[in-house]
């Protein structure tokens, strides 16, 4: 049974369980631009990595570390005035 990774064409690809219908873990709305941009970006990080050698490891450590500090980020709500 193939795991969290998924092979297309020798390449690893790694799934993020957010989605348009499954809504954003900070509690907003996810939208098809936002989730574009953030693949993108999540791509980016890893063929960065990937250039510089960074072992496995490393290269899901930070794309972990990523992640929690975009939701945590996107999740602070600003004090009501």
């Amino acid at each position: 049974m193939p795991g969290p990774l998924v092979g297309i064409a020798g390449h690893d690809v790694e799934c993020v369980g957010t989605g348009p219908e499954n809504p954003d873990p900070a509690g907003g709305r996810a939208n098809v631009p936002g989730l574009w941009g953030a693949a993108l970006f999540l791509v980016l990080l890893l063929t960065m990595l990937n250039t510089f050698g960074v072992s496995a490891g490393v290269r899901l450590v930070l794309t972990g570390l990523v992640i929690v500090a975009v939701i945590t980020a996107a999740g602070v709500q600003k004090a009501p005035r």
